[in-house]
């Protein structure tokens, strides 16, 4: 069973917080790497005092960290808010106030977003050197 769980960015790194069955579960970390650790932790943790179907579900869960706009500009600082802007036709100032937290994006625009990171990913991938 996967687990969708949002990665925020706070003051001193990241961290995601999911609750279930009556536990709460928080990650802390300063990369991507060291909040999944983290959750996986307290997802042990929840399993080593559970019993029977709850053990098993603890066992199998999955966690997949999401990020928020600001967020993904923050981890990947080598994002250019003006040069993306351009990259994929939005309004910079727009762009701008949704990196900030200003403004959330709705999902048309989250998808946009998206969607321009994954095509420039996809052209990093592409290069030859």
């Amino acid at each position: 069973m996967k687990r969708k769980v949002k990665v925020e960015r706070g003051k001193d790194g990241y961290a995601a917080a999911f609750s279930e069955r009556g536990f709460t579960i928080v990650g802390t970390g300063n990369s991507l790497a060291e909040i999944e650790a983290s959750l996986q932790d307290g997802i042990d943790s929840a399993a080593s005092v559970s019993k029977d179907d709850d053990l098993e579900y603890w066992r199998q869960l999955k966690v997949e960290l999401s990020l928020d706009v600001p967020s993904i500009f923050a981890y990947f600082g080598t994002l250019n808010v003006k040069a993306f802007a351009e990259r994929i036709g939005m309004n910079r100032s727009l762009l701008q106030q949704y990196v900030s937290g200003k403004k959330m994006p709705g999902e048309t625009q989250s998808i946009r977003i998206l969607k321009g990171i994954n095509d420039l990913g996809r052209e990093y991938l592409a290069l030859k050197v």
